[in-house]
């Protein structure tokens, strides 16, 4: 192998050039993201320097890509993303080629089921409640709801809806799982019940709670929209710790507004942050996160090194982790 050009542009990566570059003598690693914000600002002289480096790098690894990355990047290989999703860097140029994507799932599907089950639990306790009670000194019993005995439906029995199932399993609820490669209704490690992809609509008419733990592709765009609403029960609620264009927003917010479901919990939005004349920030019935549920402090130092085992894989001719299917989407 001749000398191997890696280009970085992921913060997490910017002070660990040296452990990157030490996987082999051939590598040369540059960090990027320097060059990338200023040529997202008009700089012209950044954008040749940009240039010159993409036309002989090979691996390309972060958060970000470069714009027009493969026209600029003639001998690109392999891209290396920073996050679980992949939704924000495939498009129908990158998916008909022939490099190599691959991501960082599965190193948080423990923390991302965590908050699920909490959003559900706040949900069902109606813990603001017991907030707003306590800001106004105020001491008016009310009823909750329990977990035990209800469903929760969970759309996406991948890694993390698997994480979900196995909790909601440990509170004595009834679990149905949907997922898209399932043929034909069954059962699985912690779900009663799992449905094929084209069986939503009885997911959504048996669940108490609809959690949402699937990627963003171009068949999940707004798979929740009005009509899906209107065929959950008028008691359930919705919980979204995948990517918020699963989510037809408008229709959220009729749903919410009209009591057409009980509430939602929502970790992920279209758009990040919610712009301050959002209708969502006053909807009643929705609890929302700042997309923190799939946060922890060692998130890092784990994508380094998913990074670092796979470019030694790669340096060695081996087959890369956590490839993408760039058709599916995942």
């Amino acid at each position: 192998m001749e000398a191997l050009r890696v280009l970085v542009n992921s913060p997490l990566f910017e002070d660990t050039v040296p452990r990157i570059a030490a996987i082999d003598p051939r590598i040369e690693v540059i960090h990027i993201g320097s060059l990338m914000k200023a040529e997202a600002i008009g700089d012209a002289a950044a954008t040749r320097s940009l240039d010159e480096l993409l036309r002989t790098a090979e691996v390309v690894a972060g958060l970000r890509l470069p714009t027009s990355l493969l026209q600029r990047a003639p001998n690109l290989r392999w891209v290396q993303l920073t996050s679980a999703g992949v939704d924000h860097a495939i498009d129908d140029t990158l998916r008909s080629s022939d490099i190599v994507l691959t991501n960082a799932a599965n190193l948080h599907s423990f923390a991302i089921a965590e908050f699920a089950i909490t959003a559900c639990v706040t949900l069902a306790k109606n813990v603001r409640e017991c907030y707003r009670q306590k800001e106004l000194h105020l001491w008016e019993p009310y009823n909750p709801i329990i977990l035990r005995g209800k469903t929760m439906g969970i759309v996406g029995f991948g890694h993390i809806g698997r994480r979900v199932a196995r909790i909601a399993a440990a509170f004595e609820m009834r679990v149905i799982g949907l997922r898209r490669s399932q043929r034909q209704p069954g059962s699985a490690r912690y779900a009663d019940l799992l449905l094929p992809g084209h069986q939503l609509s009885r997911l959504l008419e048996e669940s108490d709670f609809v959690v949402l733990t699937l990627p963003l592709t171009r068949e999940t765009h707004h798979l929740i929209g009005t009509e899906q609403f209107a065929k959950m029960k008028r008691s359930a609620f919705l919980v979204n710790v995948s990517r918020g264009p699963i989510v037809d927003e408008l229709a959220l917010e009729k749903a919410l507004r009209q009591q057409i479901i009980a509430g939602a919990a929502m970790d992920v939005f279209a758009t990040e942050p919610l712009p301050a004349d959002s209708p969502l920030l006053d909807l009643p019935g929705l609890f929302y996160s700042p997309h923190i549920a799939g946060w922890l402090a060692e998130y890092p130092d784990m994508v380094l090194n998913v990074f670092l085992d796979n470019l030694k894989r790669y340096v060695e001719g081996r087959r890369l982790r956590n490839v993408i299917d760039k058709q599916r989407g995942y």
